[in-house]
């Protein structure tokens, strides 16, 4: 009876929480968007505690495959496996290295902008397309460094900053990127590892094998598919010379060219011509792409980009590894 309960209170919740949105102007669907939905989702800054539960459920989860292994499938197959891979490779590369980066990128704090030098300020130099000088946050006070971005969770302004991540429920960006990225590589190689070693024990050999073999084998696979599609987007975005906050300001600049509405002056200034103007003109619209200024201009000799190689991307190093190198460092 009282998983009955449980199960109904659940679900009112998940129904309650996907509809109070839509008819949060309507009683009693507006108390429940007042009081829960707002706070609980929308509002970083209240009940903080739910930015853990995202984490927590991961180290349980990944605590529950480790728990799975050595009570449940280890006896069974300890002796299809080579010395080393009892007593080395798999308690510590295996098991322990996805666990200690993820321990890392957790606690591994980015570089604020608060904290800036002079030095670090003049990193990266403005390209005045995507990042402009002296915006100055409204939240922290302070100017942006080019390849900066405020976190509303953190509520910093983080230099080079790629995401909020919500597995460790912390920023990705300066002096934590090489944490991150191991994160990522040490979960995808994990659990594929686990994945072709089960399934080759399970399809080669004679021992009698429980079911928890074969549910641990297709957990070990469904789950190193994931952590392998997120390690392959946040790999191309360094080798394609960007961060996760700048591909869609990249996207926004080359939408607006595919559309004919991307222009440059002589002076080697960017803006976008008014969407609703069907020809571009000397009498036409423009607004800068600094998203911060919004004052409608009038431009005299102008040019409208319809080559993306005249669009350069100056944080790009030219390949991966320098790339890569850039960010880690």
């Amino acid at each position: 009876m009282i998983e009955y309960i449980c199960l109904l209170l659940i679900v009112s919740q998940v129904i309650l929480l996907l509809i109070s949105p839509r008819y949060r102007l309507i009683w009693p669907f507006s108390v429940y968007y007042k009081k829960v939905f707002h706070p609980l989702i929308q509002d970083n800054k209240k009940f903080k505690i739910k930015f853990y539960i995202i984490p927590i459920f991961y180290f349980v989860l990944y605590l529950y495959l480790i728990y799975c292994y050595y009570s449940k499938v280890a006896p069974f197959i300890n002796n299809q496996l080579w010395a080393f891979e009892k007593y080395m490779w798999i308690p510590l590369i295996i098991i322990a290295s996805p666990l200690i980066f993820g321990v890392f990128t957790m606690f591994t704090k980015p570089t604020y902008t608060k904290k800036y030098s002079d030095e670090i300020d003049n990193e990266y130099a403005f390209d005045n397309l995507i990042f402009y000088p002296q915006i100055l946050c409204r939240t922290c006070q302070s100017y942006k460094p080019a390849r900066s971005k405020h976190c509303s969770i953190c509520d910093r302004c983080v230099l080079v900053a790629d995401h909020h991540c919500i597995w460790v429920n912390n920023c990705v960006g300066k002096g934590n990127y090489t944490y991150f990225y191991m994160f990522l590589i040490t979960n995808t190689f994990s659990l594929t590892y686990a994945f072709i070693r089960l399934l080759t024990i399970f399809y080669t050999t004679n021992v009698y094998l429980p079911k928890n073999t074969l549910t641990l084998t297709i957990l070990c696979g469904c789950f190193s598919v994931i952590c392998g599609i997120f390690t392959f987007l946040q790999l191309n975005l360094a080798q394609e010379g960007m961060t996760t906050n700048e591909k869609d300001k990249w996207f926004t600049v080359h939408e607006f060219m595919r559309d004919g509405k991307l222009v440059r002056t002589q002076s080697g200034r960017w803006y976008f011509a008014d969407p609703h103007d069907s020809d571009i003109s000397e009498d036409s619209v423009f607004y800068s792409t600094n998203g911060y200024d919004h004052t409608e201009y009038t431009l005299r000799n102008f040019e409208i980009i319809e080559d993306p190689s005249r669009i350069t991307n100056i944080y790009d190093r030219g390949d991966f590894l320098a790339n890569l190198r850039d960010l880690c460092k």
